[in-house]
């Protein structure tokens, strides 16, 4: 059966640990803040990064805890917003 995949291929970047030490190192310098994008007082003010089981995979968290209110819901897409965007800029270097 056709799955629609004929012909197209998938690309496997193995930088990880570069990615990771690049994303601390700009973390250090400039913290972009999840509630400027949410503007959510109790948001997580910023994400951590952490080297995953594979030099293909990182894993990212927010800074801390979701608040405990319905209107802190918002907060969980503004930060793994901010995360995708920290992590893409360097995938293109």
């Amino acid at each position: 059966s056709d799955n629609g995949m004929e012909g197209k291929s998938v690309k496997l970047n193995l930088r990880g640990s570069k990615i990771l030490e690049l994303l601390e190192k700009d973390g250090q310098e400039a913290k972009t803040k999840a509630e400027e994008k949410a503007e959510c007082a109790s948001c997580p003010p910023s994400v951590i990064f952490h080297p995953e089981y594979g030099s293909f995979m990182i894993e990212t968290t927010p800074s801390g805890p979701y608040g405990g209110y319905t209107r802190d819901l918002r907060c969980v897409e503004a930060n793994m917003r901010l995360r995708r965007d920290k992590i893409i800029k360097f995938l293109k270097k």
